[in-house]
């Protein structure tokens, strides 16, 4: 990693690196007004979704985006976003600055109208909380704090988090404390893990976070995908290899890889379930997904693995009722973290010092794996086109702490562009 530069903008350049996985693809321009063909939507039958949409369809949850804002006059999230909040200092409101949102969104609620991108979750809502790249800054660092919790104090039930950083090497207390807050509301909060697979045990925040369940991405044979990034933290995955996404500033629909579009489905998978089990608890919802989760060759007992954690979220046995919830007050992977942060404070949001995120070194222990996971025949995304959004590193975070700022990189085969 390079020496911080000597000038705060040669600072900014050096630091930039977020990971938004956006669409690595560009489909021809006359596929602009086609549906996304079956197979660019290959999650939703490897899923099992038409199967699952006859028991629940995530009517009544409302999922929280955090991301860049969202396209709501595409055909298929009309009627599916609730008012937009912006914490960003910036106002970027071009549609090309709207692609990641809008595809998240779309992941996880769309309806299909007008040949666009059927979600997940099709009748659940979102709530789109904007932030931009300058705002995930060291200068910046209550803006996703106050995002967080305008999101719990606005009734969502799922946060999602499709971007991190790589910078933090001891979480932002107000981050952590915001993030307990959300756990005492009963919400759910998810992170992508990160594209950096090539790295070993490459830890992305807010994903690493304690009390966030960070998510990895697999291919069409359920195995991890070649850029997902890897770790202990790592809890759950789901397809994020060349799952369709908005892109040519939300005109045309394009296959990407990363982990963005597997934390919106797995924010998905936890809609079909509390639509379907409204009375659960937040641990009971992800204790199911755990449960329910596949890894080829895996047994129950084994502890989570590196690379998809307890495996490949399957909401169809949920819905099934092949899950017992069990204690609604027990985390069902930070159980331990939070029975020692209780000890010290009864209120850990007041706390004046937090753990680190290597405080639970595994994404958790209660819960097993089921063996095997849904799988569709095909070949994987190309992995080398997978799009990182990474926030700055290393030496260079002096700069950030005097007030430097941070650049959020979308990368495409054919060209590039800066949200």
């Amino acid at each position: 990693m390079p020496h911080a530069p000597r000038t705060r903008k040669a600072a900014q350049r050096a630091v930039a690196a977020l990971v938004l996985a956006v669409p690595a693809t560009i489909l021809s321009p006359s596929s602009a007004t086609a549906a996304p063909s079956t197979d660019a939507q290959w999650h939703l039958d490897a899923m099992k979704a038409e199967q699952m949409w006859q028991v629940s369809e995530g009517e009544g949850v409302t999922v929280a985006v955090i991301d860049s804002d969202i396209d709501r006059s595409l055909p298929e999230l009309k009627g599916q976003v609730l008012p937009t909040r912006n914490f960003s200092q910036e106002r970027d409101t071009t549609k090309a600055a709207k692609e990641h949102g809008t595809s998240m969104a779309a992941l996880i609620a769309g309806t299909g109208a007008g040949s666009g991108i059927k979600g997940l979750a099709p009748k659940s809502k979102i709530l789109p909380i904007v932030l931009h790249e300058s705002d995930l800054s060291f200068a910046q660092l209550k803006r996703l704090p106050r995002a967080i919790d305008y999101a719990v104090s606005s009734g969502a039930k799922i946060i999602n988090m499709s971007f991190g950083t790589a910078i933090w090497e001891d979480v932002p207390r107000q981050t952590q404390n915001a993030i307990h807050r959300a756990q005492k509301a009963g919400v759910l909060v998810f992170a992508s893990s990160g594209n950096d697979g090539h790295q070993s045990n490459s830890k992305h925040y807010p994903a690493a976070i304690p009390g966030v369940i960070a998510v990895g991405a697999t291919d069409r044979q359920a195995k991890p995908a070649k850029f997902s990034s890897n770790g202990p933290h790592l809890a759950l995955a789901a397809p994020g290899a060349g799952v369709v996404s908005r892109c040519e500033k939300n005109t045309t629909t394009c296959p990407g890889n990363g982990t963005s579009a597997a934390t919106a489905l797995v924010s998905a998978s936890a809609a079909l379930i509390w639509a379907k089990y409204p009375e659960w608890t937040n641990n009971q919802v992800l204790r199911a997904l755990i449960q329910t989760a596949g890894r080829p060759g895996a047994t129950a007992d084994d502890p989570p693995n590196t690379r998809i954690g307890y495996g490949t979220v399957r909401p169809r046995l949920v819905l099934e009722g092949k899950a017992d919830p069990g204690d609604p007050d027990k985390h069902p992977t930070f159980s331990k973290y939070y029975a020692e942060l209780a000890a010290k404070s009864p209120q850990p949001e007041a706390s004046s010092q937090l753990d680190s995120p290597n405080s639970e070194p595994s994404a958790g222990s209660e819960a097993g794996a089921d063996t095997g996971a849904d799988t569709a025949t095909g070949n994987s995304g190309d992995d080398s086109n997978s799009t990182p959004l990474l926030i700055g590193g290393g030496l260079a975070a002096a700069a950030l702490l005097a007030g430097g700022g941070v650049y959020l990189h979308t990368r495409r085969r054919s060209h590039g562009t800066r949200l």
